[in-house]
């Protein structure tokens, strides 16, 4: 946030923000955005403005090598949960183009992009082990 003049005690004249949308259902962020600008116009005695920066559809994963992601982890013994992903910087550069499929290894206390984040040792095996199976579980198919 940019808060203009930015003390404490003063009303500030000017705030800036930017707010990030994300969901797998692209029409849920055109809807989010279109709520955010009419909030925007609502709000009194203040002037708002709504800019936007940009746009990424979204990516959906393969459902063949998400089930294979999460049977490679039940057979390993392995907690896993299948979820959506709004990383659009990890996969989808490359989910236009092949098959693909994300594995997640947990973050101390949910810590993540953070200079905080902290994944043990133990969590990173579990994590290469996994992709290991789900590799050769999606081989032998093959």
């Amino acid at each position: 946030m940019k808060i203009v003049p930015g003390h404490v005690s003063v009303v500030p004249e000017e705030v800036c923000f930017v707010l990030e949308l994300r969901s797998i259902d692209d029409a849920a962020v055109k809807k989010a955005c279109a709520e955010v600008s009419a909030m925007a116009k609502r709000v009194y005695p203040c002037t708002a403005s709504v800019e936007q920066l940009g746009a990424k559809p979204a990516v959906p994963l393969d459902e063949r090598l998400v089930k294979k992601i999460k049977d490679s982890a039940d057979k390993a013994g392995l907690s896993a949960v299948v979820m959506p992903s709004g990383a659009s910087h990890d996969s989808s550069p490359i989910a236009h183009v092949i098959p693909t499929g994300m594995i997640f290894v947990p973050s101390h206390d949910g810590v993540s992009h953070s200079k905080d984040e902290f994944t043990t040792n133990d969590d990173v095996l579990h994590g290469v082990e996994l992709l290991k199976e789900a590799v050769l579980a999606i081989d032998r198919d093959l």
